[in-house]
């Protein structure tokens, strides 16, 4: 399904016109509710890699704008060519092991995020390339011809879940508490079909993407 014709179901639920819930509206309801549904558990559909360079004597780096959690986190070793993975520690343990002001050089081991970074054990010695993977925002849907993988493997969830939102923009439905049990029940589906309970917020994580050398 499209943005476009996610637009027009929705539309056609409330039975409103452009005046009533404007296209603006529209749109702004469904990334709303894809925000919400992406936050409600760890979607397959949100799973991402990407890849960044750590200059040498540099301990941190910033956390993608559009990370939801963090995955894994591994550096390509320059002798090797073998990507090395790092542990993760909660922050807490993290500053009870290493100095987060004073970062001594040498060999990454673990990792934690602290506000908005990325920081290492200990700062690499050369120029180090990192492969983060980690749960993210999938990018605001804008033009009609936008689509994601919620819009095409669960599009009833997110259609639900704007129509429960619609009273943000005055538009009462009796059918409210319908609508809500409607996303619960698509939402299940989603979670039956990946193996996974629904009800509790549980890690889908796929097979290592950590590159082949």
């Amino acid at each position: 399904m499209t943005f476009g014709e996610m637009q027009a179901a929705l539309a056609d639920w409330l039975a409103v016109n452009d005046k009533r819930l404007p296209v603006s509206a529209r749109k702004q309801l469904i990334n709303l509710a894809l925000v919400e549904l992406q936050r409600m558990e760890l979607w397959r559909f949100c799973y991402y890699q990407t890849t960044f360079t750590v200059l040498a004597g540099s301990g941190t780096v910033q956390t993608p704008q559009d990370m939801i959690e963090p995955d894994s986190l591994a550096y390509r070793d320059g002798v090797s060519g073998v990507y090395m993975q790092l542990g993760y520690l909660p922050p807490s343990e993290f500053q009870a092991r290493y100095d987060v002001l004073n970062i001594s050089p040498g060999t990454p081991e673990a990792y934690t995020i602290i506000g908005t970074n990325i920081v290492l054990s200990h700062k690499p010695t050369v120029d180090t390339q990192f492969v983060f993977t980690y749960y993210r925002l999938l990018p605001e849907l804008l033009a009609d011809s936008d689509s994601n993988d919620f819009l095409k493997l669960a599009w009833d969830a997110v259609l639900f879940a704007a129509l429960e939102k619609a009273v943000v923009f005055g538009i009462e439905d009796a059918r409210a508490p319908l609508f809500a049990q409607l996303k619960q029940q698509a939402l299940q589906k989603i979670l039956v079909n990946e193996g996974r309970l629904g009800g509790q917020q549980q890690t889908y994580r796929p097979k290592s993407r950590i590159p082949d050398v």
